[in-house]
């Protein structure tokens, strides 16, 4: 059931693997397929506008940009596309460094968690670095981990992410009694690379 006023972190959850499918569609393009799958859980205007500026980020990010410079492109495109005020402001915000996204007790914020991964962007030198960074700010949360997961893996590559946390990746197998959380074989991760190049040559 979709929420409507929700802007909960994991409005950006989806973001990653549309944006692979439109890595070469134009800005607006690729924005309007993160706005409308964004929409299907999370349809406040404000969520939306947050998942298009990372999408537009990681296109950037693909398509060879620097990261200061995929920022700018996705400033560029929040102004000239007329996003929400806030969301622009957390762009603009995200050059300084920002503490712990989420406090106990207080609801996670998709806009605040766009800032920090963007940060991460700016300043991490390694995807371990933007990832364990992303793991200290966000204690009480495995959202912005995850986003920053993403966004580090566009700026460094799949050679960028150390080889054993893509073992633990494709050999991750959350079967009954062995795990709290199982997953049906469809919802794991062993074909990931597999599914990620999938996407990136989808015509």
């Amino acid at each position: 059931q979709p929420l409507a006023e929700s802007l909960s972190p994991s409005a950006l959850a989806r973001v990653t693997p549309v944006a692979l499918w439109g890595h070469e569609a134009e800005p607006v393009v690729l924005a309007a397929a993160v706005r409308t799958n964004t929409a299907v859980t999370r349809p406040s205007s404000i969520a939306g506008d947050a998942s298009c500026v990372l999408a537009i980020t990681l296109q950037a990010l693909l398509g060879g940009q620097e990261p200061e410079r995929a920022i700018e492109t996705a400033h560029a495109f929040a102004r000239r596309s007329g996003l929400a005020r806030e969301v622009i402001e957390a762009i603009v915000d995200s050059m300084s460094p920002v503490g712990n996204s989420r406090e106990p007790g207080e609801p996670p914020n998709a806009v605040k968690a766009l800032r920090a991964v963007l940060f991460q962007l700016a300043n991490a030198r390694s995807y371990d670095e933007a990832v364990e960074a992303a793991i200290d700010s966000s204690p009480y949360s495995d959202v912005l981990p995850a986003l920053a997961g993403s966004v580090a893996g566009a700026r460094f590559g799949r050679d960028g992410i150390p080889p054993h946390l893509r073992r633990l990746l494709l050999s991750c197998r959350p079967l009954e009694g062995l795990t709290p959380q199982p997953r049906p074989s469809d919802y794991w991760a062993t074909d990931a690379l597999a599914m990620a190049e999938a996407l990136l040559t989808a015509r």
